[in-house]
């Protein structure tokens, strides 16, 4: 098997109808993650990070350029964008990061449910890989004990 049919084989979802147990399954891991605390502890983290990059992403796509973000084991940040002071742009940016978790949570259920894991999976990887290179605190991510 050559290496552009593993790629597309990857690519091409499963089944297109989403079972009520892999939704249930989805359901109960994001409880469990959000409700036990020394897995909170490490999930808040990534909760963070993905407010972050929701104020990075629509600063961006309002005209900012994004320069970098930090992220600390005691789940605080902040993202650092360049551009107008004041005006809808900057706006859009500040509240931008609020609804980002809940909206990438469950754009990842959605996709993972409807036959695209895979394909999650891997983006997701690409996408840590890539904020690793625009962190500004790898060494601070350690969370508390």
């Amino acid at each position: 098997m050559e290496w552009g049919e593993l790629v597309r084989e990857r690519l091409v979802p499963g089944p297109s109808e989403p079972s009520s147990a892999a939704t249930l399954v989805a359901v109960a891991v994001a409880l469990v993650a959000i409700s036990w605390g020394p897995l909170w502890r490490l999930a808040r983290i990534g909760v963070t990070l993905a407010h972050e990059v929701g104020h990075a992403v629509v600063g961006l796509a309002v005209g900012r350029r994004f320069t970098g973000f930090v992220v600390s084991g005691d789940a605080s940040g902040h993202a650092v964008t360049v551009g107008p002071v004041r005006g809808l742009g900057r706006v859009a940016t500040t509240w931008a990061g609020y609804p980002a978790p809940a909206v990438a949570g469950l754009l990842l259920m959605w996709a993972g449910t409807r036959g695209y894991g895979a394909l999650v999976v891997g983006l997701a990887l690409l996408g840590s890989v890539l904020l690793l290179l625009l962190a500004r605190s790898v060494t601070k991510c350690r969370p508390p004990m």
